[in-house]
Order: structure tokens, then sequence, then C-alpha cells
């Protein structure tokens, strides 16, 4: 029986390793029936089936609820949640300094479960619950897509996390949208440490010369680019990239891509 099993899940395995979208439906099923999925914010146990799809399957009914998605009004270039604006545009932000990226597209606001599921996929950590969440991102508003490049990590931080979190999405967007993933073409100049607590001077001085192409062939010339993160707050981290892989790759447009928006630090 164990050898049939052990057949069983490796033919499998090898038709997902394949894309066969059968073979990934069955997997997910054979998964959710031995695992049982818990919500990625509480952990109370998820009930989903074939027909299960969006925040449903990784969050729990009360979580799903509690989500807000990012819609009207935010600024319509770098997304920033306004709170009593009838209507999208920019902010004063972007009024008084153009960012280089060409927008941002969030999925949510940054906060309740979002933030409890981005936590605990970074620090618990639970790479597992990448994929689910790289299909929650808006990949349907990109257009066309030629390179997907997550935002990178120091060697040092990924050392201590063992995975990017941006680079498991970003392979997630990549099948939704047929750009090619690229984690080698931008790369950190140093060890900045976490952005989290400093406040938005704090965050853009730490994220002067932060990045840097690696692209002797050329490949991100004249190409339209998704840079991936998990939360976008004050745009710094976008901004600094962006600038690099226009001024020193000559991308000819970036779109910031990320789960969660958060309202900008002062």
């Amino acid at each position: 029986m164990g050898h049939t099993f052990f057949i069983f899940f490796a033919t499998i395995d090898a038709g997902v390793r394949q894309g066969d979208m059968n073979a990934k439906a069955i997997l997910s099923a054979c998964l959710d029936f031995f695992f049982e999925p818990r919500c990625f914010a509480c952990g109370e146990i998820v009930i989903r089936n074939s027909s299960t799809c969006g925040a449903a399957r990784c969050f729990c009914p009360i979580c799903a609820d509690a989500l807000i998605p990012l819609n009207t009004p935010k600024c319509s270039v770098c997304a920033e949640p306004f709170l009593s604006a009838a209507q999208d545009h920019l902010c004063s932000t972007c009024l008084s300094h153009p960012p280089p990226f060409e927008r941002v597209v969030a999925t949510f606001e940054y906060g309740g479960p979002l933030a409890q599921a981005i936590l605990r996929y970074k620090y618990a950590p639970a790479p597992f619950m990448a994929p689910e969440l790289g299909r929650l991102m808006r990949v349907s508003t990109l257009g066309n897509v030629d390179w997907v490049l997550p935002v990178p990590l120091h060697r040092k931080r990924l050392a201590e996390r063992g995975f990017n979190q941006a680079t498991l999405m970003a392979k997630e967007v990549c099948r939704q949208t047929g750009g090619q993933l690229a984690t080698h073409l931008l790369r950190r100049t140093g060890h900045q440490g976490a952005q989290v607590g400093k406040t938005k001077k704090e965050r853009i001085k730490n994220m002067k010369r932060a990045f840097r192409v690696v692209d002797p062939r050329g490949l991100l010339a004249g190409k339209r680019v998704v840079l991936v993160d998990d939360v976008v707050t004050t745009t710094a981290t976008a901004r600094a990239a962006t600038r690099e892989l226009i001024r020193q790759g000559r991308a000819s447009s970036v779109v910031v891509l990320c789960l969660g928006r958060a309202a900008a630090v002062s």
C-alpha cells in the first residue's frame, strides 16, 4: 500500500512540475484531505472544495470578510488609500515628487488579517503560503508583461529567513501572466536593515543606492517590468528599485505589484 501511494504521489508531482492543471487540482485535493487547510491569519480550519476561489481559499469566513479590498478612493499612481476622497486622484507626495514607476497595483489595504498572514508568511516562516497569496494579486490589470522581478533581499537577510517572500509570490505571478521571472537582474548593494519602524525620511535615506542592476546582456532594455513585493508603505523601496531598473537597466516602464498597500507613514 505504501509503495502504491508513493508511486501515485510521484506521478502527480511530476505532472505538477510540468504544469499539468489536472495534476495540480488532484494534488491540492489530496493535501486538503490529509492536512486540513488552516486560515492564514487566525489558524481556524478552512472548508474548501474545487470551486472555492480567492481569499476564501486561505482565510476563514470571518477573516476573509475583514479584508479590505483596495478600491476607490486611492492615489491613482501610488495607490495610497484615502479616507475621505470621493474618487481616485494624485496624492500630495506623487504631485510634489512624481515616482519613476508607472503605478502601484495592490489588492488589499494592509492591516488586520492580511497583516497577520503576511507576518506569519515571512517570520514563522511559512513559505507554503506563497502560491495562494500570489494568486490574490491583481495581475489582470497589468497588461503585457515582459519581466517579473521580485524586490531582492540582501544575502544576509535571505540566509536568516531562508527564502525571499517576494520571489515565491513572483513565481505565481509569472504563471498567471506569462512573464519571465528574473531573480538575478536586480540586487541589493548592502544590508540596509528592516524598514519597519522608520520614518518616511529614514526609509528614503535607507534606500539610497540600495539596488544595482546586473544585466550585461541588456535583457531589460526597452522591456515592461513588473516589480513584486508583499507590502508597499512609503514607496521608498519601490522608487529606489525602479530608478535603477530604468537608469541602469533601461527598462521602458515598471509597474509595482503588491498584496498589501499600507497607509504612508509620516
